[in-house]
């Protein structure tokens, strides 16, 4: 979801301000920096970062002001980490913003909807696989890539949905008809692209994936 300035009352967008900050605050003092010193780390951040900003430009307008796009999320998360995964989608949605017409008093409520809080399912969904269930190649990709990837746009769209219901930008009954019909064709595309992405890095550039790790997924299976 984007959210253009204006659209919602002023309230709304600095509780999403002050949410922001202190998520963004306690990110930068948690986030493993060092990782970004190994190899070319540094550089695939970058791509990464930019990858996902143009993703973004891609969009779909479904109701006036309101537009839904694919997320990239849960390919930073199990890139990078959660910490450095909000890292990434902030300088995602500051490119983002720049070229949109969303505004920047809106950005902190985009950047949760779109970013945050995508990234952080994402990374729930890793984290309930790795310590709940075996510790399989296929287990990590379907379970943690393909179904992190569909969680992450389900809980961008329903999570715009409580926003605008809640604020009164729409009605429910409205949002119902014209958002909710394409949460499963988000869906569907959403994990495959991030799926589709991981499986050619574990296979590729295995070390460039945070969460993954031969010693663990691969050998001795």
């Amino acid at each position: 979801m984007n959210v253009p300035t204006g659209l919602l009352p002023g309230a709304y967008l600095w509780l999403a301000h002050l949410l922001y900050a202190a998520c963004l605050l306690y990110t930068l003092y948690r986030a493993p920096w060092r990782r970004l010193e190994r190899g070319s780390m540094q550089n695939v951040f970058m791509v990464a970062v930019v990858f996902v900003a143009l993703l973004w430009q891609l969009d779909v307008s479904l109701l006036a002001g309101v537009s839904l796009h694919y997320l990239g999320a849960t390919a930073l998360a199990l890139l990078f980490g959660w910490e450095l995964g909000i890292v990434a989608v902030t300088l995602a949605m500051i490119g983002h913003t720049h070229f949109s017409p969303a505004g920047w008093e809106a950005f902190s409520l985009n950047v949760l909807v779109v970013g945050v809080a995508p990234v952080l399912v994402s990374y729930a969904v890793h984290a309930f696989v790795r310590d709940r269930l075996p510790h399989n190649f296929f287990v990590y990709l379907f379970l943690g890539a393909y179904l992190g990837g569909a969680m992450a746009m389900a809980s961008m769209v329903l999570l715009s949905y409580g926003v605008m219901s809640l604020s009164g930008l729409y009605e429910s009954a409205q949002l119902s008809r014209q958002l909710l019909p394409y949460l499963p064709l988000m869906m569907f595309p959403e994990a495959f692209i991030n799926g589709l992405l991981i499986t050619a890095l574990v296979m590729l550039r295995p070390e460039w994936v945070a969460t993954f790790d031969d010693e663990t997924y691969i050998h001795g299976k």
